[in-house]
């Protein structure tokens, strides 16, 4: 079963509508969802894909791992949960699917801690850093209808990418 997955752009009411949780019962419902979120965000050159940004609106998103070894690994998180956030944070370039060809000085934490359940629905206790950390904000923010240009840095600074 293929699903038509398109990734919702910028004016896109459901950009702005925060996610319902997602229960155990409903992973089945999921799984071809999340195949065609993989697809959808490798096609498109993306790091990570919240539902929200193809209109199902449930607490999920994928994302690129890069791990200690420089692997990269496909994750999963369901139900997203903060429980620790650093006082150190940075300020970077983001991007995003939905916002295309735009980037814009954010400000991150440096270090977060997230609860969340793997796609077998196991609890997951996770600590990320830097790149990681920062794409997981992203995509929660998502979670939570939030663009990431309501967090810029500067308005000014904003890169037009062709």
């Amino acid at each position: 079963m293929t699903i038509d997955i398109n990734i919702k752009k910028i004016g896109a009411e459901v950009l702005y509508i925060k996610s319902d949780y997602i229960y155990y019962l409903q992973i089945n419902y999921i799984s071809e969802i999340i195949t065609q979120m993989f697809l959808c965000m490798n096609n498109n050159n993306g790091i990570g894909l919240a539902s929200s940004q193809i209109g199902f609106l449930k607490r999920m998103f994928i994302y690129l791992n890069v791990n200690k070894l420089h692997i990269v690994l496909n994750e999963i998180c369901i139900n997203p949960v903060f429980f620790y956030k650093s006082f150190d944070s940075y300020v970077d370039y983001e991007g995003c699917l939905s916002v295309f060809n735009f980037n814009g000085l954010v400000k991150r934490f440096i270090k977060i801690g997230v609860y969340y359940h793997n796609f077998n629905f196991k609890l997951i206790k996770n600590y990320l850093f830097k790149i990681n950390s920062r794409i997981v904000q992203h995509e929660i923010d998502h979670l939570n209808g939030i663009l990431f240009i309501s967090r810029l840095c500067n308005i000014r600074v904003i890169k037009y990418i062709i």
